[in-house]
């Protein structure tokens, strides 16, 4: 009888050995895993972060070119060279008058972009400079 007792409390022994290796293995195994996912969640936020900045950067472009074709368009309008051709023709008020509204909505356009994107240095500045010397030009 004292072999069996030995032996059913060597196997409740074994039983609670491996009870004890299990729980810890299951243990290191969540732990892992959760440091798994929180490296992937990392990983993908950085991604994505990197993924807005290039299209904030390549929106940005887009509007600064768009913004530099206006104000080149408006330089244009108002240059000399313009001046001269327009002197030589005969230019009547009306079209003069939808010229002077089309280049102010230009400017507006130009003010609007300057606006957002203000962190540009003296963005705006320059063109409400440039849109006071549009007004005295445009006027008769």
């Amino acid at each position: 009888m004292e072999k069996e007792m030995y032996v059913f409390l060597g196997a409740i022994g074994a039983a609670l050995i491996s009870y004890f290796a299990q729980s810890l293995n299951s243990r290191n195994q969540i732990k892992i895993a959760e440091k798994n996912l929180e490296q992937h969640l990392r990983l993908q936020d950085e991604k994505m972060a990197g993924e807005r900045l290039i299209k904030e950067v390549e929106l940005e472009r887009n509007k600064l070119e768009q913004l530099h074709v206006v104000l080149s368009l408006l330089a244009f309008e108002n240059s000399q060279t313009m001046s001269y051709m327009q002197s030589g023709s005969e230019t009547d008020l009306d079209k003069f008058r939808s010229r002077y509204i089309d280049n102010t909505i230009r400017l507006h356009e130009a003010e609007a972009i300057a606006e957002i994107y203000s962190h540009v240095k003296d963005l705006k500045a320059d063109i409400a400079k440039r849109g006071k010397w549009l007004k005295q030009e445009m006027l008769p």
